[in-house]
């Protein structure tokens, strides 16, 4: 996913508390390994772990969440781009682990431009399994 990739190493991260300059970077740039090498969450999270800057539980924690940001804003930047797609639907496993906060979204459908009731893309929160699909012009009803 070229706009995935594309937006990862755009993104400044800015929303992962404590980090460095460098430290950015880093993550960036696994990010973007991750998508280019179609590696695992599993195999993310060691290379960050590798790098001596995390722990296992936040390695894995930033790989989840970072992941899913990178593709939920990768894509929608490129289904605004091809102007047949109109909103995004949010999704969720449906599954005993989806938390609270996003198990009243599954299903939900906003605008392209617009918020799930002020709620962006996912990650909602760390760990976020959540993800968008497109809603193209003429299939929703926007």
């Amino acid at each position: 996913n070229t706009d995935a990739a594309k937006w990862a190493m755009q993104y400044g991260y800015s929303l992962i508390r404590g980090f460095t300059d460098s430290t950015r970077d880093r993550v960036a740039a696994e990010i973007r390994y991750f998508i280019d090498n179609s590696i695992s969450i599993g195999q993310l999270r060691d290379r960050l772990l590798s790098s001596g800057l995390f722990s296992k539980q936040r390695a894995e924690a930033i790989a989840v969440t970072e992941v899913t940001r990178a593709y939920a804003e990768g894509n929608t930047a490129a289904w605004k781009a091809s102007r047949v797609v109109e909103g995004r639907e949010w999704q969720t496993a449906v599954d005993s682990r989806v938390c609270p906060m996003c198990g009243p979204l599954h299903g939900k459908i906003a605008k392209m431009g617009e918020s799930f009731g002020g709620v962006g893309n996912p990650p909602r929160h760390v760990r976020c399994r959540c993800w968008v699909v497109p809603v193209v012009i003429g299939d929703s009803g926007l």
